[in-house]
């Protein structure tokens, strides 16, 4: 997931310019009249998306609500990096009873799905075998809570009907801070021949094959140990094309070309999860958030920017994870608003894009919540992701919606996460 300071630094990327340069240098009236028209072009909109929603989702004469709003994922994601959306206290019972808080307030507001951050860089929020407990629990990397915040979370979660999915950043394992002595060893301390740095992070090397089997290792203790409803991952991807694998390439690439070589290696772990999550508990809801932009046209205007996007810039194939059935769902990081510029991003045009490759499976569109000018779009981005076909939407974070309001009327009523059929065979 991206942290609220790295999006513009993506975005940049995906459109091979500087942020501070996205839109064209116009004349000032120029401007302004393009701002009028985009107003009006927007009320537009908003009218059309009201007004088709009412008829295919609550009118048109139907006894009861459509499909899609009695099967809705509606997820927020709760960070626990730099305490973001974690308690900001080190006393135990503070912490509880934050956690408890959240789930009566999702539960209240008709959300059901709630996307634990258990391991954020490296550490852990659960009792692993393998990584510390995280710093903010206690203030020190690998000191002993004295409680469990997973299976605290999941006994609450539960019992209110919400699902749990543990959030795991997998790559991305440390900021520019070296980590201190614990025990368990934190990953940058235990095998740092597999640590690359790269823009003063700490990133593990996807090309070794100790790596993912390291990784493979961790998820499995996780679900083994916890009635988890799914896991997500995140930071599922190279950090850039730039990034300082020779050595690693060399040795392990036979012959192919190099991203190719590198879409292998994170395919490689997303399928060797698959399988062992499969032995463990077939059951369990298998997930990833990519980023918001595949590859592609940025909008669906005839002169709109294309980039080389995330399977491209960052080596992040997320629709093989679905065609090959690695994968039970995705929640893209749409993180952009509804927009009427030529050349976008533009979220419901994006949204179309992920829906024509879901292959069968889920995709819960992640809504930036966090960026001042999506905030007062969530409802009508809510509805757009209906109109469209998505089976939910995940919030990028806890903190940017805690006050419920902002969905306006979408969750008036309840909804269950959407069942997925082929989980039964």
């Amino acid at each position: 997931m991206l942290d609220d300071a790295d999006h513009w630094r993506i975005l940049s990327r995906f459109q091979n310019v500087p942020h501070f340069d996205l839109e064209p240098r116009i004349h000032a009236k120029e401007r302004e009249s393009r701002k009028r028209i985009k107003d009006v072009r927007f009320m537009i909109i908003r009218l059309v998306l009201f007004n088709t929603a009412i008829f295919f989702l609550s009118g048109s004469g139907l006894a009861q609500p459509g499909e899609q709003l009695r099967h809705e994922l509606r997820g927020v994601f709760l960070t626990t990096t730099n305490s973001l959306d974690w308690p900001q206290t080190l006393n135990k019972q503070e912490q509880q009873t934050s956690l408890r808080r959240i789930v009566e307030d999702m539960k209240r507001a008709n959300l059901n799905t709630i996307f634990f951050q258990v391991r954020a860089r490296g550490d852990a929020y659960f009792r692993s075998s393998f990584e510390p407990w995280a710093e903010n629990l206690t203030g020190t990397l690998g000191a002993d809570p004295g409680w469990d915040p997973l299976a605290f979370l999941l006994e609450e979660a539960h019992a209110s009907g919400l699902e749990v999915h543990a959030w795991f950043n997998v790559y991305k394992i440390r900021g520019p801070v070296p980590p201190p002595p614990s025990l368990p060893q934190h990953p940058a301390r235990a095998y740092p021949a597999w640590v690359v740095q790269y823009e003063n992070d700490s990133w593990l090397d996807p090309g070794l094959p100790a790596v993912r089997e390291y990784l493979v290792r961790v998820v499995s203790d996780l679900i083994r140990k916890y009635d988890v409803d799914g896991v997500c991952f995140d930071f599922i991807r190279y950090p850039g094309r730039d990034f300082p694998d020779e050595q690693t390439y060399r040795q392990f690439a036979n012959g192919k070309e190099r991203d190719d070589w590198r879409r292998d290696n994170i395919n490689a772990f997303v399928r060797e999860v698959h399988a062992a999550a499969a032995r463990i508990n077939p059951r369990l809801k298998l997930g990833a958030a990519p980023l918001g932009n595949y590859g592609g046209p940025l909008s669906a205007q005839p002169d709109t920017k294309t980039t080389q996007g995330s399977v491209g810039d960052f080596l992040q194939d997320s629709r093989a994870w679905l065609t090959n059935g690695w994968l039970d769902y995705l929640v893209p990081q749409v993180y952009w608003p509804l927009e009427f510029e030529t050349r976008g991003p533009d979220f419901a045009h994006l949204v179309r894009l992920w829906m024509r490759g879901a292959e069968g499976r889920h995709i819960y569109i992640g809504i930036g919540a966090y960026k001042p000018e999506i905030a007062p779009q969530i409802p009508d981005q809510i509805t757009a992701t209906r109109m469209l076909g998505a089976h939910g939407q995940v919030f990028f974070r806890y903190e940017h919606v805690k006050e419920m309001r902002v969905f306006g009327d979408r969750y008036a009523q309840p909804a269950s996460v959407p069942p997925m059929p082929w989980k039964a065979r």
